[in-house]
């Protein structure tokens, strides 16, 4: 989960924003997020704990931004564009009786 508290916020927000507007690429996002990993590493000590704990975390923002920003663009497109789903299948209430 990435919420902390609001008074460590601001440790980390001018260095996110510096780093932030020179990110061009997929790929020099996955160096910076490479490389934060490496320096907890590097901080904290190599260990299967914290291995598996980066490797959650890691899978854990990318759950969270799925939940938060993916998955309410794909809502959006399914309004524009119409639906895909075929499933018999009422996701939110009960199994719809096949016809």
């Amino acid at each position: 989960m990435p919420y902390i508290k609001d008074e460590r916020k601001p440790v980390f927000e001018s260095g996110i924003m510096d780093i932030a507007k020179n990110i061009e690429t997929i790929g020099e996002m996955n160096y910076v997020v490479t490389c934060l990993c490496h320096e907890y590493i590097n901080k904290h000590g190599l260990s299967y704990d914290n291995l598996d704990a980066l490797d959650g975390m890691l899978g854990c923002a990318g759950k969270e931004l799925y939940r938060r920003v993916t998955g309410l663009y794909e809502d959006v497109k399914i309004v524009e564009n119409g639906d895909v789903m075929r499933l018999n299948y009422d996701l939110k209430r009960k199994l719809i009786k096949p016809q």
